[in-house]
Order: structure tokens, then sequence, then C-alpha cells
């Protein structure tokens, strides 16, 4: 990630999602983006997980949705488990 990150609260991310949604970028679009993303950085932090099995832990909501399309863009074996409700 380039530059500096700003740290939104919960309230504040729901408000950039809804905007987003409203300007025509779906949700499920933003789910494929951020999985992508989460993906991309874990390889270059690790970047010799080939043949290695790799565990993505996930609870419901949208943030169990990105580690499930990270899970799968990260070409990894990986399992995942579910820790919500």
């Amino acid at each position: 990630m380039a530059g500096v990150a700003k740290i939104l609260s919960v309230d504040e991310m729901r408000a950039v999602e809804e905007a987003a949604d409203a300007s025509g970028l779906t949700y499920a679009a933003m789910m494929e983006n951020a999985g992508r993303e989460v993906a991309a950085a874990i390889r270059e932090r690790f970047p010799d997980l080939n043949g290695k099995r790799v565990a993505v832990l996930v609870g419901g909501g949208n943030n169990g949705g990105d580690g499930l399309v990270a899970a799968l863009s990260a070409s990894v074996d990986y399992f995942v488990r579910y820790l919500g409700e």
C-alpha cells in the first residue's frame, strides 16, 4: 500500500461504501476488489507460500466475504474456517 491510509470508524466506512454504491460501484465489486487486494498483499509479504496450506479465518458479514475472495484469489492451497455464529 502506497502512502498513508486513513483509519475510518464503522460509521465513516459505511458512509463511504454507501456513496460508492450510489455512484455505481456495487457491494459485490467492492468485495471482489478488497479480497483481491488482500490476496496481493499477502503474496507480496509472504512470497514463498507455494506448496503450503493457508488457513483463512472469516466471520460473518462483509469482511467474511472479503476473506473468501482473498482465499480464492491468492492462488494457494487454502482452507476456510467460519468463526461466526
